[in-house]
């Protein structure tokens, strides 16, 4: 763990002396004469530990023990006072000050009293990193979810988590396919090395290549300096590639040579340099349609298709929305210095029965906004967005309507049956307008194939309807 170590003393001779007292290989020492110096030091550096004389040519360390103090109040302060100025130090630590040491000060007695202060921050940052990383994968679980769907995603990267295959992710945009690359980057052999992230689509044309690839000095008019790339960044880990689909021709030529080959060249050079990286790709694009369009390259699609994750929609497993607003709630109260509020049951049930269109990210979106508006002990419904409270209106209208029929038939024949009765007769009539359909069918029910083929297998509907034209696609899929 590095530390940076700001020394502040206008004499120049104990400013020098104090610097090779505290040096070491894993401490950056910043020196400074003035205040001023100080001052400027602080704001641009990352400081661990302030040691200061008390007398500055500008000002004194109780100045800048007071700034550092206000920026961030957990930076340990050592002051260095002559013994004329001691009680003026005891006073600076009521201010705030961890310690000090008069002059003139043995150089084992400094060195001893910055390591122990070092040692204490050590701990206090390795329980800060110990809690984030406890709150990260706890959020991956979470994220990831109770449902079957989402546990047989988690037993495919326990299958394929060390082996070096590609993976393409697909999904609706907001499911977590990111998250999902990072569960498997963390439980692989690879979780010691880096996961580089590149949102394709996010970056213009003109510098995609620049951002996978990097470039030489020189290889263009603001090539002043040399520029590590993406793959080079993650050698020895894994490369993410989101929104695959929206990188162009000619760069998924040079992406399937790279994953073909392990070597690429940056812009500008002819020196080929190896990589070991494991490609995963996500899209929420249909790149078979792309593919017959003419718009993603054939060998790329199947060279990034060995393994296929695909996540369903929250809507379809909605099992998995109460646990996400638990853990939502609990990171997005932690971030925003908050205390964590319960949903009245009102909101809750509002909040369960909404589709989430933008899947999870819409519902962190959602527990985020009102969090910031809600007034009292618990969010009520006044606090969630209009579309949640539409929502939860519309159900209670269709609820009232022939509920003396339903009420019936569910005491004679019990409510899987009942609940079995109106999927099969919504997916029936999906079906029939679709012509039979299933691909149509899947997208007007706004679930996916597979899931349709697997409900009319349950609910014994026809796979294939007489005099109708059907999907090109095999029934197992």
């Amino acid at each position: 763990m590095n530390f940076g170590i700001l020394v502040v003393d206008d004499d120049e001779e104990i400013l020098g002396a104090i610097e090779k007292i505290v040096q070491s290989e894993e401490r950056r020492v910043f020196t400074a004469q003035t205040l001023n110096e100080a001052n400027l030091t602080f704001d641009e550096e990352s400081v661990d530990l302030v040691i200061s004389d008390l007398v500055l040519p500008d000002g004194s360390g109780i100045d800048l023990l007071k700034k550092v103090k206000k920026i961030n109040d957990d930076i340990p302060f050592v002051l260095v006072t002559g013994n004329s100025t001691v009680d003026t130090a005891v006073e600076a630590l009521k201010s705030g000050a961890t310690d000090y040491i008069t002059k003139p000060f043995r150089a084992v007695e400094l060195k001893t009293l910055v390591e122990n202060i070092l040692n204490k921050v050590k701990i206090i940052k390795e329980n800060e990193s110990l809690k984030e990383e406890i709150l990260r994968l706890k959020g991956y679980e979470q994220v990831v979810g109770k449902s079957k769907a989402m546990q047989e995603i988690l037993k495919i990267i326990e299958k394929v988590k060390d082996i070096d295959a590609t993976v393409l992710i697909t999904g609706e945009s907001g499911t977590g396919k990111e998250v999902i690359a990072r569960l498997l980057h963390q439980r692989s052999k690879r979780n010691k090395n880096p996961f580089v992230a590149i949102n394709c689509g996010a970056i213009p044309d003109a510098l995609i290549e620049d951002e996978l690839f990097g470039h030489v000095k020189g290889a263009f008019t603001d090539a002043v300096a040399p520029r590590v790339g993406a793959f080079e960044k993650a050698d020895g880990g894994i490369l993410f590639l989101d929104e695959i689909g929206t990188l162009r021709m000619d760069l998924q030529v040079k992406l399937l040579r790279v994953i073909q080959s392990r070597e690429f060249a940056p812009i500008g050079s002819t020196n080929v340099r190896k990589v070991d990286v494991r490609i995963m790709a996500a899209t929420n694009s249909n790149l078979q349609e792309m593919v017959r369009e003419g718009k993603f390259r054939e060998d790329l699609y199947y060279r990034l298709n060995i393994i296929h994750i695909q996540i369903p929609p929250l809507r379809e497993r909605r099992e998995d929305i109460l646990p996400l607003l638990r853990f939502a709630m609990e990171k997005i109260s932690l971030r925003l210095g908050t205390k964590p509020k319960d949903f009245s049951r009102s909101a809750l049930e509002a909040m369960l029965n909404y589709d989430y269109r933008g899947n999870v990210r819409e519902l962190e979106n959602i527990v985020e906004r009102s969090l910031a508006l809600s007034e009292e002990d618990k969010i009520t419904l006044n606090d969630l967005p209009e579309e949640v409270k539409q929502k939860k209106e519309e159900n209670l209208s269709d609820e009232s309507k022939g509920k003396g029929a339903i009420l019936s038939y569910v005491e004679n024949n019990g409510l899987d049956a009942y609940l079995q009765r109106i999927e099969k007769k919504v997916i029936t009539e999906a079906l029939l307008k679709c012509n039979y359909r299933k691909s149509k069918a899947a997208l007007l029910l706004k679930i996916q194939r597979t899931t349709l083929v697997e409900r009319m297998k349950r609910l014994n509907i026809p796979l294939r309807k007489d005099n109708c034209e059907d999907d090109s696609e095999t029934e197992t899929n």
